[in-house]
């Protein structure tokens, strides 16, 4: 899969996979997999955007200016995240990425040592450190934000900390009714996805435009009892930033006669 922030592009993967690759935001993405067979199992999208790889809190390998990012699929799968950090490897070497927090980043080379040019595309930044396990240095905050970034040569895992004027959440939570399935006693069980840069204090679900329960940790799942043919699902997350941004989620609905 590959695009930038400004477009929707989806592609076509092996063996009935489809993805789709959606903006939020200036650098933060949904990435949206569905099977449309029979088949589940581990499906590796790999992210490229314009010539960069970006750095998500799901760990991922980067090699060159593509981001592989493994992910375990079943019939439908839904991830979001944001970030503001892209990365490319040189000279053939592979280098493994993950976001640790708000503004905190962890590199490791692969294997021995791994040429990486590193770009900021955030808030303006007021400093830098990175730590390679020996100490912390503070580096010019003017470099990461250049065009083509800084050049790093990485021989062990590198802490990299980005001290901006604003990492505030802005963004509202990601949220989607995931799951609809009857079960053995009659009732349903619905499940419920949702991720935030900031974590999330709730979900509360929605039948038939009713609140039917809430939950402050996951998994956000119900067992609901069917008082009829059809019901429709939403799910509204808050996430746990000062701003308490919120969402709901688009409406799923379950028949007995099927969707």
């Amino acid at each position: 899969i590959a695009g930038d922030w400004r477009e929707l592009d989806p592609k076509t993967m092996d063996d009935g996979w489809r993805g789709v690759l959606a903006s939020t935001g200036k650098a933060g993405l949904v990435l949206a997999v569905a099977n449309l067979g029979d088949q589940s199992g581990v499906s590796e999208p790999r992210l490229s955007m314009e010539g960069w790889a970006p750095v998500f809190s799901t760990e991922g390998v980067v090699s060159g200016a593509e981001l592989r990012l493994p992910l375990a699929l079943d019939r439908l799968a839904t991830y979001r995240d944001r970030t503001d950090l892209l990365i490319r490897s040189q000279d053939e070497t592979a280098v493994r990425v993950v976001k640790t927090g708000t503004g905190s980043y962890r590199l490791e080379p692969v294997t021995g040592e791994a040429l990486v040019q590193i770009r900021w595309v955030g808030a303006p930044l007021k400093h830098v450190v990175m730590d390679n396990g020996a100490a912390g240095e503070h580096v010019s905050p003017e470099r990461f934000t250049a065009t083509d970034g800084v050049e790093v040569a990485l021989r062990n895992p590198c802490i990299l900390t980005f001290f901006a004027d604003d990492l505030e959440d802005a963004a509202p939570p990601f949220v989607e009714v995931v799951k609809i399935s009857p079960e053995a006693d009659g009732r349903l069980l619905v499940s419920a996805d949702a991720q935030d840069q900031s974590d999330i204090a709730s979900v509360t679900l929605y039948k038939d435009g009713e609140p039917v329960g809430q939950k402050s940790h996951s998994p956000y799942e119900w067992t609901i009892k069917m008082a009829g043919d059809y019901h429709s699902f939403m799910a509204l997350a808050v996430d746990a930033s000062p701003a308490k941004n919120q969402r709901f989620s688009h409406v799923s609905s379950w028949s007995r006669l099927g969707r």
